[in-house]
């Protein structure tokens, strides 16, 4: 197998872990969407965006091929129209991912990664804000760090 060196796996792992709870799946009744939710869909809704992903490669020897490292970020959003809600629901996904099992949870959803670390890092408030219908809406988030390896072959 050839070594996925993007964050495409990492991405599909956070959806699939969020869409496993069966709270968090219920409640995002908009759905989970990357980058930007689209418009006039029903409140709360989760979004996810990639800050940034640098690699580590450690070359090894002929024998074992050697590693990459993705040490990436990820914001993870709620939106919806009540504060009390969209706060719960990213306590909710502090603790999914922030866990003390997030990193050996997560890579069950990731095949050919070893997840090393998912925690978040940050609060990513943005406060109240309106949406296209000047319905008054709650943004609140994080940043979580997940750092995985993987074989180089």
């Amino acid at each position: 197998m050839v070594a996925d060196l993007t964050t495409g796996p990492i991405k599909r792992g956070i959806v699939r872990m969020v869409r496993n709870d069966s709270t968090l799946k219920t409640a995002f009744v908009g759905g989970i969407h990357q980058r930007v939710g689209p418009r006039k869909i029903p409140y709360p809704f989760m979004v996810y965006s990639e800050v940034s992903a640098p690699l580590r490669y450690d070359w090894g020897t002929a024998a074992d091929g050697g590693h990459v490292e993705i040490h990436a970020l990820f914001d993870i959003t709620v939106y919806s129209l009540k504060t009390v809600e969209a706060q719960n629901l990213d306590t909710l996904l502090a603790g999914l991912f922030g866990s003390l099992s997030a990193p050996e949870d997560l890579a069950a959803f990731i095949p050919g990664q070893t997840v090393m670390l998912c925690r978040r890092v940050s609060s990513t408030p943005t406060g109240p804000g309106r949406d296209d219908e000047g319905q008054y809406l709650a943004q609140i988030g994080g940043t979580y760090e997940i750092w995985t390896d993987q074989a180089l072959t």
